[in-house]
């Protein structure tokens, strides 16, 4: 196991070579979503964006590649602010790709979970960071903002009795 679910990033990994599965846990079932070979960074986001790990990272193969700690990705960050908003750009839309596929395969999971007679309660990560989980349905089907502007609503009309 690379990384596991709220992990912190301690580094960020550059692998040239190599395989990289990337998936969850559900009530202590592993799954695995994600299969990248060759040219997988790892930690970008994290570092970048003080935010623990989401997700586990195992590899399935020998992998090779180049690293660089915190202090250095920090310093890179701070001291080169033209390339640095670049670069974040370019960081939050691979992980917005990333997070949309996996935790699309998570809810599935979860609703899977729900439907069990046997299961009263479900064992799970997820953000609390409404941003990163804006594109993300929620576990009734309905998107996140929806349900957010419904709660509005609903508070709004109790104002007005």
């Amino acid at each position: 196991m690379l990384i596991n679910e709220l992990d912190e990033f301690n580094e960020v990994i550059f692998f040239q070579q190599g395989i990289v599965d990337i998936g969850f846990e559900v009530n202590r079932v592993k799954t695995w979503v994600l299969r990248q070979r060759n040219r997988c960074i790892i930690g970008d986001y994290g570092l970048t964006y003080n935010k623990r790990s989401l997700f586990l990272f195992r590899t399935t193969s020998a992998c090779f590649g180049y690293s660089v700690r915190r202090t250095n990705w920090k310093n890179l960050i701070a001291n080169h602010p033209e390339i640095s908003e670049l670069m974040k750009e370019q960081i939050k839309k691979d992980y917005d790709i990333l997070i949309e596929r996996v935790l699309e395969e998570k809810e599935s999971m979860i609703r899977k979970w729900n439907k069990r007679s046997d299961y009263n309660g479900i064992l799970s990560v997820i953000s609390n960071d409404f941003n990163s989980l804006n594109a993300r349905k929620s576990s009734v089907g309905k998107p996140l903002a929806e349900l957010k502007e419904e709660e509005e609503h609903e508070s709004e009309e109790e104002l007005d009795i």
